[in-house]
């Protein structure tokens, strides 16, 4: 993979009007989905050890992993809150508890962005959420309001 991105990455600098380098992504939930990927468990497995240590710990190896393998990006962490069980992506959460997401959130971002301005082993990690799929204690979709009163304090700085 890496040696496709290489050579992709060369082609389009040299042969395009603008040189533009592509930007590749990867899945990255829990570990790199693709062949020979380190698997860890779901998002919502490593939420429940209220551990962010080792979270952090993951997603920096996972970021070292699909960085080797010449991506850019990965698409996770899933920051939505699991406030209704029907929704079938709540294994993709990690839980249903504010304080929980922020910090497991915090933790898996700083994993894959790590500190400092090397980027020899760092992600970008867009903050990702389903916000029209967020329900409330109620089972009713959250308002703008809800959203933001609920996951407004999820801030890696």
């Amino acid at each position: 993979m890496a040696d496709f991105a290489n050579t992709l990455q060369k082609w389009m600098k040299e042969n395009t009007r603008l040189g533009i380098p592509i930007l590749f992504h990867e899945e990255c939930l829990h570990g790199h989905a693709a062949p020979n990927g380190t698997a860890y468990p779901q998002a919502i497995a490593l939420a429940s050890t209220w551990d962010p240590s080792l979270v952090r710990d993951v997603f920096a190896a996972t970021a070292a992993e699909v960085r080797a393998r010449g991506a850019q990006q990965c698409l996770t962490p899933v920051l939505d809150l699991a406030r209704d069980p029907r929704w079938g992506r709540t294994e993709e959460t990690y839980g249903e508890d504010p304080y929980l997401v922020s910090r497991i959130g915090v933790a898996a971002i700083q994993g894959f962005q790590g500190a400092g301005p090397s980027l020899t082993n760092r992600m970008l990690s867009p903050r990702r959420s389903i916000l029209p799929c967020t329900a409330n204690r109620k089972g009713a979709p959250m308002s703008r309001r809800e959203i933001i009163r609920n996951v407004s304090f999820v801030n890696i700085s």
